[in-house]
């Protein structure tokens, strides 16, 4: 029997990199030809939340280069939890969008 490979980071790549265009694309977009202060402050959250995710993305890429390479030294930081720690980034992230984009607070709302 073939050992089948490990595509749990594969896919939480790709789910990481579509929450975070929904923050980047979806989630700026307007109709209004000048939008209000308040949505250009939104808009300024949701590509902070976005270059997170991205950024959270990228750490967990050299985290497993590291582990590729210098074996050792990702065996040393594996006591920190720190994919798990740099996925949980990510999911706030997306989490702090979803409710700024739902109008949960209201001193952002318009």
């Amino acid at each position: 029997m073939k050992p089948t490979p490990d595509r749990h980071p594969t896919c939480a790549a790709l789910l990481f990199i579509v929450l975070a265009l929904m923050c980047l694309k979806l989630f700026t977009q307007t109709d209004a030809a000048n939008p209000t202060p308040r949505k250009l402050r939104r808009n300024k959250c949701y590509v902070v939340c976005g270059y997170t995710i991205f950024a959270c993305i990228a750490l967990i890429g050299s985290h497993s280069l590291l582990e590729h390479f210098y074996s050792s030294l990702a065996a040393r930081l594996d006591c920190y939890n720190t994919v798990f720690w740099l996925e949980s980034g990510s999911v706030l992230a997306f989490a702090i969008a979803w409710l700024v984009k739902g109008e949960t607070f209201s001193f952002i709302r318009d």
